[in-house]
Parts: C-alpha cells; sequence; structure tokens
C-alpha cells in the first residue's frame, strides 16, 4: 500500500528573503522506509529543501507557489502532501529625503534616484519624475537618472515616483528653484564732453542687460551736482551742464528684485574762452583829445562768465590806453596811427585778443565849426586814413561857418546800413568809412550816401563811404585816391544826392530812363556856372547834370561830364580835379554856409581839353548808393523812412 501523509500542511507567509520550516508526516501500511522528493511550483517566489522532517522554506519574491512533498516507498508507491507558500508585496519606500535642488537659468543637475529610493522586495523600480512648472524646470528621465534643467527664473516642485512590478509606490517631492539673476552692463558708457547750458538725454536701455528679461529701474547720480547734474527718467539719463567742471556719473539699473548692475562715466564741461566778435572799427581821436571804445560788444564768452578786460597800446607815445571795466580809454598824444590791443579774459584765465587802430589828427577845430567825424569801420592804413583827413578838412574848412544842431541818438547807438556807433549825439556829421568787396577790379572804385537826415533842414546827420577793396591800393598808387575820398564825401554831405529831396533836379533822366536834359536848379550854383564861363551855354538848361538815363548811381548825381571836364563832382576821376566854386554854391543852395573863396580855381574847359580829360578820366562807376534814409526831428526821434 502507498504512503499516506499524516494530515493536510499549514500555508506559509513570509517576506521576500525570510524563511519557514513545515514539519511533515507520512506513514507507510507496510512499515516501508520511504524516500522525499520537494519540487516548488513557482520556485522565482519560494524554495524549500529537507531536512529530517522539515520542510525549510526560502521567500523568494512575491508572490505565491505551491511546495510539494512527495513519500516514495520500496516498491515505487508513494504519497504525496503539498502547502501554499505566499510572499506578500511590500512597496518601496523613501530612502531619506531628496534636497532640494538650485540651478541657474540654463543649467543642469543631475539626480540619482535609486539613493533615494528602497525597495525592501529586492525588486526592480520603475522611476517618474514630473516638474509642477514646466516654465521653470525641465525634466529628463534615464533610468533612475533625473535630470533637472534651469529653464527659467522661478520655483517648482519635484514630483519622484518609485513604483514596484506590483504596482506599489513611494512618493518623493523636493523644492527646485532657478534663482534671479542680477542686470549687467553692456560695454561702456563714454565719458560727456558737454558745453555749458548744454543738457544732453542719453538712452540707458543700449548699456544694460537683465538675463531673465526683467524690466529695469534706473538710478542716477553724480558726484559733482553743481557742475553736472544727472536724473533717470525710464530709460532715459538727462544730463545737464551747470557750470565748468567735471562730475562722476554713477548710473544703476535695478531688477523688480532688487539686484543691481552699475557703469560710471566721466561728464565735464570744460572751461571755454571767450571769442571776438567782429572788429572794432578804427577809431580816429585828434591830438589832446580822449575817446572812450565800449569793447563789451566784441567780445563773448560760450559760457556766460564774466569778463575782465584789458589793454595795450603798441606805441604809448603817440596813443596811451585806460581801461575802466568795459571801456578803454584812448588819449591822442601826437599825430600817428598806434595799434591796440586788447584782450578778454575770463575767471578760468582763458583769454582773447582783438587789435585795432587809433589815429591820431591834428588838434581840434576852433569851437562853432562845422565838424564831419570819419569813424573808420575798417583797418586802414595810415597813409589811407590820412587821405581821408586831408578830405574831411577840406570840406570842413568850406562849411565852417555852418552850424547844425546836435542830432540827438536816443538809444545810445548810430547805426548806418551794417556799421553803427556808441554815441549819445552827433555834431554836425559822422561818416562811416570802410574798405569792402564791391564788384572786383574797375568798375565802381566806391560809393556813398547818406543814411540819416534831420527833419528841419533835410542835411545830413549821418552817412557813408566804402571802397572796393579790389581798388583801393591801385587808386592810391595811381596818386587819386584822395580825390576819390572827396568826391565821394561830397556826395555824403548832399552833392548829386539830395538834389532830388530839395526838389532842385529838373528833368532826372534816370525816371525818363532817357537821355533828357537833366539840370541843376539851384539860383547860387547857376550864378558860379555862369562866372566860371557858363553864361552863354546853349545847350540847355543849367547848372547840367549828367543824364545817359541808364546808370542808377551816376546819372542824376554828378554834373555833366561832357560840360564839366575834369571838375571834382563829374562821374569819374583822373589826377588834377579842382573843387570849381560851382559844387561849392551848389551847397549854399542845400543850405549850408559856404566859404565861397575857398573854391579851387577853375574855368569851364575848352573842347579841346574836354577830349582830353575824356581821354584821361577813370569812370568812377555806380557810386551813389541809395538806401533807405532816417528822417529824426530835433530830439532824435525817428518820424519818417524815405524809400531808396
Amino acid at each position: 500500500m502507498a504512503p499516506v501523509a499524516c494530515g493536510p500542511l499549514p500555508q506559509v507567509t513570509a517576506h521576500a528573503g525570510e524563511t519557514a520550516s513545515v514539519t511533515a508526516c507520512f506513514n507507510d501500511p507496510n512499515g516501508d522506509a520511504l524516500g522525499y522528493a520537494l519540487a516548488s511550483s513557482n520556485p522565482s517566489v519560494a524554495t524549500a529543501s529537507l531536512a529530517g522532517g522539515v520542510v525549510n522554506v526560502e521567500a523568494v519574491a512575491p508572490g505565491s507557489a505551491t511546495i510539494v512533498l512527495t513519500a516514495r516507498d520500496a516498491g515505487g508507491l508513494q504519497g504525496q502532501a503539498s502547502f501554499r507558500v505566499v510572499v506578500p508585496n511590500r512597496p518601496p519606500r523613501a530612502h531619506g529625503s531628496i534636497p532640494a535642488q538650485r540651478v541657474e537659468a540654463g543649467g543642469e543637475v543631475v539626480v540619482d534616484l535609486a539613493s533615494w529610493f528602497e525597495e525592501p522586495d529586492g525588486e526592480s523600480l520603475a522611476f517618474r519624475v514630473v516638474a509642477s512648472d514646466a516654465a521653470v524646470a525641465g525634466v529628463a528621465l534615464s533610468g533612475a537618472r533625473a535630470t533637472l534643467a534651469g529653464l527659467a527664473k522661478g520655483v517648482a516642485d519635484i514630483t519622484a515616483t518609485a513604483t514596484d512590478p506590483g504596482g506599489l509606490a513611494a512618493v518623493q517631492t523636493f523644492g527646485f528653484e532657478v534663482p534671479n539673476r542680477g542686470p549687467v552692463a553692456v560695454g561702456v558708457i563714454e565719458g560727456q564732453v558737454m558745453e555749458r547750458g548744454e543738457t544732453r538725454v542719453i538712452d540707458l536701455a543700449p548699456w544694460f542687460d537683465d538675463p531673465d528679461g526683467d524690466p529695469l529701474a534706473y538710478t542716477a547720480s553724480s558726484s559733482s551736482p553743481d557742475a553736472v547734474a544727472a536724473a533717470a527718467s525710464g530709460a532715459g539719463l538727462r544730463l545737464t551742464a551747470l557750470a565748468n567742471g567735471r562730475s562722476r556719473v554713477t548710473v544703476t539699473a535695478r531688477d523688480p528684485e532688487g539686484l543691481t548692475a552699475t557703469q560710471s562715466f566721466g561728464a565735464e564741461a570744460p572751461n571755454r574762452a571767450p571769442r571776438a566778435v567782429g572788429s572794432i572799427p578804427v577809431q580816429a581821436i585828434r591830438t589832446g583829445d580822449t575817446a572812450a571804445v565800449d569793447v563789451s560788444a566784441h567780445f563773448a564768452d560760450p559760457d556766460g562768465d564774466p569778463l575782465t578786460y584789458s589793454a595795450s597800446s603798441a606805441d604809448a607815445g603817440t596813443v596811451s590806453v585806460r581801461v575802466f571795466g568795459a571801456t578803454i580809454e584812448l588819449k591822442g598824444a601826437r599825430e600817428g596811427v598806434a595799434e591796440i590791443a586788447v584782450t578778454a579774459a575770463d575767471p578760468g584765465g582763458l583769454s582773447a585778443t582783438l587789435s585795432f587802430q587809433a589815429a591820431v589828427s591834428g588838434e581840434e577845430e576852433p569851437p562853432g565849426s562845422f565838424e564831419i567825424e570819419i569813424h573808420f569801420a575798417t583797418a586802414m592804413s595810415a597813409s589811407q586814413m590820412t587821405a581821408f583827413e586831408s578830405a574831411r578838412a577840406r570840406w570842413m574848412s568850406v562849411l565852417a561857418d555852418t552850424e547844425l544842431p546836435d542830432m540827438p541818438v536816443p538809444e545810445g547807438v548810430l547805426r548806418c546800413r551794417s556799421y553803427e556807433r556808441r554815441v549819445e549825439f552827433v555834431d554836425d556829421l559822422t561818416i562811416f568809412a570802410a574798405v569792402t568787396e564791391i564788384d572786383g577790379v574797375g568798375g565802381t572804385l566806391g560809393q556813398a550816401y547818406f543814411c540819416g537826415l534831420r527833419s528841419a533842414s533835410r542835411l545830413p546827420y549821418s552817412g557813408f563811404m566804402e571802397f572796393d577793396a579790389a581798388d583801393l591800393n591801385d587808386m592810391e598808387a595811381r596818386g587819386i585816391l584822395e580825390a576819390v575820398i572827396l568826391h565821394e564825401m561830397g556826395h555824403v554831405l548832399g552833392i548829386g544826392s539830395l538834389w532830388d529831396h530839395h526838389q532842385l533836379l529838373r528833368n532826372p533822366s534816370r525816371a525818363a530812363e532817357r537821355e533828357v536834359d537833366t539840370h541843376f536848379a539851384g539860383a547860387k550854383a547857376i550864378r558860379a556856372f555862369d562866372e566860371v564861363g557858363g553864361r552863354a551855354y546853349a545847350l540847355g538848361a543849367k547848372v547840367p547834370v549828367e543824364n545817359k538815363g541808364t546808370r542808377s548811381g551816376s546819372d542824376d548825381s554828378h554834373w555833366r561830364k561832357s560840360v564839366f571836364g575834369n571838375e571834382l563832382m563829374n562821374p569819374s576821376v583822373e589826377a588834377s580835379m579842382p573843387l570849381s566854386a560851382v559844387t561849392v554854391a551848389s551847397l549854399a543852395d542845400l543850405g549850408y554856409a559856404v566859404r565861397m573863396d575857398l573854391a579851387d580855381a577853375y574855368r569851364l574847359p575848352t573842347a579841346a581839353a574836354l577830349l582830353a580829360h575824356r581821354r584821361r578820366a577813370i569812370p568812377l562807376g555806380d557810386d551813389v548808393l541809395r538806401i533807405p534814409i532816417e528822417v529824426r526831428d530835433r530830439n532824435g526821434r525817428v518820424v519818417g523812412v524815405i524809400p531808396p
């Protein structure tokens, strides 16, 4: 008979790695000796071994298995007994706590999850990693290695899950931070050199960057705010140069979390030197007299600094100088010309120098004589100024008995064309003399006119004389300069220029635009014309005036060349040009008191003489330059303007 188990065997429950024992019992009815064999239905879950009557079970892995014990007798008959082995599945568990991770944007960190989980049953674990904010943290998993990438500033929670083959899991959550990065300077802001009073705005945006893309707020400070003020508004840096000096400007860029970057650069408003403005006209003074020249208008300081003036004379024996603030006092010691140098210095010691000429002439005319003041608006040589002085003296002698009321200048500045002179009144006539560009060599040698008339007498108180720079030296070399100056000064007095204003010009050819019998109808001039040989004149009315009708600055303004020849006020010039009684008398017709005895000896030329004069003469060109004329009353008030 076959062996028989003593009874059923109990179920065994053990965890993986544990062992358990079960006592086995078989009876053989024949009393035969028995042999035993063991078998496991799932050796991967549990194995068994037999020692005497004891079955030793070893739990290998979670699951269940059946252990079958077979007893065999000598005759080959067998009996079996079995029992179930259960190995329970235990969940994974955390092994410590995964620390928080801090990674710069663009950086990575690797976390070995196998180190932070354990599986009590020894099974393999599957891992899963999730970031709470995928914009902050990037996650990549390879086996148990989790690579965490910092994508953008911020914080996130990282959840790591370890799952065993039975589906049981353990979870760990840890922090992940991509920290804020501070702004950074981009390049170097260049130093700024500014002018005093200047405001400059610099765009700061290109000079700073925030790696996290945060908006930046700017502040600025200046080490010397009294020199250069600095203020930030938005992304603009406003610099204002308030005074000369240097400053260090510091700009700070701040992100929303308070991190900063700075840049510093130099800013300065350097002291700028004064500069000369225009030129100081030649100053004409007489021996023993003084003249005051206000030079403040001839210098400017670009920084607005107050200027201190000094002056020196190249020939103190001719002209001595003293300085009172911005006024240079000149004292004429002897006849001649001296170069005066004026220097304007600012508080920083920078300076500018301007030189002008002072011309000293002879003694002052006796009281009551007619006064002509020449104001040299441009530089001239001593010989040229002497020629002016000779012409001036000649006309003042002829008009010595004329006494005109002084003309007040309430505004304190006498202006004529582009020229001006600081005066309080004019006695009797001021003429601005200048060398300028007119029309090149030849053509018009000089041009003149008056700028202002007295309302009562209709006689001038100011005028100008301009001479072509291209012709001046040649006129002097030919010996005709003084004659041309005397001629042009006659126009300023009114000869040829005032005739129409006094209704003494008849049949003007310029109005007719053709040749007509233009003549001057002043009774005194007609009488003088008769006395110099014109009594028998039968070619038209007296006194004949240049009458082609086509030359704006010549016709209607001169004695007729074909009758008068080389007389001073004909429209051409030659070496000998007598001042005739006709010209002197014409001034009397205008209202001047004249000295007829000072006229030169003169007779109307013969036909042969006229031909000779025509050959030698040099045309003066259009030398009467008509401009608008101011008319002032006895108080200096402008009461009218006469158009050209």
